[in-house]
């Protein structure tokens, strides 16, 4: 479809990105240079956490996809995720199996999708839902791969601390595993193809969680 109606899809496109007639940025082991901890003295960064979605090359996106396909990405995506080395090693848990105690666990560390959205029923993305979904998480909880939640997967890595480089260096190598082994729906003119085309490119986010004291003491607060 980003072929076929490219001259739809490029108008929506610059909309959010000007410059995505550029070359688009894809996640190498060189980027991790440029990467910082952005709180070294743990003052104010409380959580981060780095997300990145992709989708397998050959399969149709979650708004259309069939069962059948559905079914075959859950599967595949386990059976590559067993090669990710002993540190990262963890449990899935199928939504349409999960327990009241695996429900709370994922929701404390904040891995539990999301209520399904009105738009995402209106899109199909939630068609069959919870079926041929779940979510991957490591022993030591600080990564997560959600499957067919809103595009084929998405890796989150997350951290009690702010040290990005190390979030990004998490999500990096399970990328770089899995890329091995899959692959994922790119083009070299808009970068990884998602569900959401505000994600197009490097398909990542970056979400830190702070604490500013005396932030309600600003004057200026309250007019903001």
């Amino acid at each position: 479809s980003f072929i076929t109606f490219a001259e739809f899809f490029d108008r929506i496109l610059i909309h959010y990105n000007e410059k995505i007639s550029k070359p688009t940025h894809t996640l190498k082991p060189n980027d991790l240079v440029s990467v910082k901890n952005v709180d070294r003295d743990r003052a104010y960064v409380l959580q981060t956490r780095l997300e990145v979605s992709r989708n397998l090359s050959g399969f149709a996106f979650l708004p259309i996809i069939n069962r059948s396909d559905k079914s075959d990405i859950e599967s595949k995506l386990l059976h590559h995720l067993r090669f990710l080395p002993k540190d990262m090693a963890g449990e899935y848990i199928q939504m349409s199996k999960m327990t009241s105690v695996q429900h709370d666990m994922l929701a404390a560390d904040g891995f539990l999708f999301g209520d399904v959205q009105d738009d995402h029923t209106q899109a199909g993305i939630s068609r069959d839902y919870p079926l041929f979904r779940g979510v991957f998480v490591s022993d030591d909880r600080r990564i997560c791969i959600w499957i067919n939640e809103e595009d084929h997967m998405k890796i989150i890595a997350k951290r009690e601390d702010g040290d990005m480089k190390l979030c990004f260096a998490s999500v990096l190598k399970v990328c770089t595993i899995l890329e091995q082994k899959i692959t994922f729906a790119h083009s070299s003119k808009y970068g990884y193809l998602t569900t959401d085309l505000r994600n197009v490119g490097t398909a990542m986010k970056i979400k830190v969680r702070l604490q500013l004291p005396l932030l309600a003491s600003n004057m200026q607060f309250d007019q903001q």
